[in-house]
């Protein structure tokens, strides 16, 4: 579909998918590239990275101070309680490779690897999340909503997300059931549905959106 995406915007013409369910009725989406822009500027640099235990797919951040500067500053992770941190494998890469964060006898080379064998996708999945980051968003789970992430635009923000995205890769086959599921759960929630994908040209994340108009 993205490949269907670029020979249309090179023709200049727009890509709209006209799909017929059982029942004969014709729904129309369109397909647009998006520039994942309008957040704040990245997270700083910080002097001395917080210590951290990885326990499964989750790392905990046990340093107070630097649990609730995480939380309360830039909205990572979940706090369990006063003290102590809780950030997913997205999260632990993203602040580790930033060296915001220090895990015992794991660099990040390592770690990638232990996250990969737990989850299939999280290549994919950090790709999205630190293109996104590293561009002013917030980035949180997308679970209850089916996507990998919700997407808000600025940080300390009380407001609703803007965005769902799902990272997929470049020769992603969508199912009709799939699409639909997505772009009709984000309609319902207010949300713009967008999927990430690895953008060879740029060397970055490319973002594809689908939404459902009228003809």
């Amino acid at each position: 579909m993205i490949q269907e995406l670029n020979r249309a915007e090179n023709a200049r013409k727009r890509l709209i998918l006209a799909i017929v369910d059982e029942e004969s009725d014709i729904t129309f989406y369109e397909l647009k590239k998006v520039v994942m822009t309008g957040g704040d500027s990245k997270p700083d640099e910080i002097e001395t990275p917080a210590e951290a235990g990885l326990i499964g797919d989750r790392t905990i951040v046990w340093d107070p101070e630097m649990a609730d500067f995480l939380h309360s500053m830039y909205f990572f992770g979940k706090k369990l309680d006063e003290f102590r941190l809780q950030l997913s494998l997205v999260e632990s890469g993203y602040l580790l490779a930033r060296k915001w964060i220090k895990i015992e006898d794991m660099g990040v080379e390592a770690f990638d690897c232990y996250a990969a064998e737990i989850d299939l996708g999280y290549v994919l999945k950090y790709s999205a999340y630190s293109d996104l980051r590293d561009s002013g968003h917030v980035v949180k789970t997308g679970f209850k909503f089916g996507t990998h992430f919700r997407v808000y635009k600025k940080f300390k923000t009380d407001a609703h997300s803007e965005y769902l995205v799902h990272a997929v890769s470049t020769d992603h086959a969508f199912s009709l059931p799939e699409l639909s599921r997505a772009v009709r759960i984000a309609n319902s929630v207010h949300k713009r549905m967008i999927f990430g994908y690895p953008d060879c040209d740029g060397g970055r994340v490319g973002y594809l959106e689908i939404a459902w108009i009228r003809l």
